[in-house]
């Protein structure tokens, strides 16, 4: 993807000058910690529905937080600037889409933005050996 934001993103939001991120479906948090050490001033959050080890608690401005997306997280309506979500193509049926973008409508504030990043994996007829 060549960075952790969209260049469209940063049209909108300046992260420099401190923004509120949610990354839903953290995983190992490698987003939010190379996105807290590149911006100080902005804080981050992470939720999963597994506890992630203790990496994030090293960064000031990184807080982890268990959760499902599906189920409603349990943040403020408009709490959030920034919304990311990775690699949730295989892992959400069809009709549970409109669950989760309603939950992360319901958390982006007015005039925020959210990342949405899916892959395409494409194999070509090759022999392995």
């Amino acid at each position: 993807m060549d960075s952790n934001l969209q260049p469209e993103v940063e049209k909108y939001l300046s992260f420099e000058k401190g923004v509120d991120c949610l990354h839903i479906g953290c995983g190992g948090g490698a987003f939010l910690t190379d996105m807290a050490f590149d911006y100080p001033k902005s804080r981050f959050v992470g939720v999963d529905t597994v506890q992630m080890n203790n990496i994030l608690s090293s960064f000031p401005n990184v807080s982890f937080s268990l959760g499902n997306v599906k189920e409603g997280l349990q943040f403020p309506d408009n709490s959030f600037d920034y919304i990311e979500m990775r690699e949730f193509g295989n892992l959400l049926k069809i009709d549970q889409w409109p669950i989760v973008l309603k939950e992360v409508h319901r958390l982006l504030r007015p005039g925020g933005c959210a990342g949405f990043f899916e892959y395409e994996l494409r194999v070509k007829n090759q022999l392995f050996l």
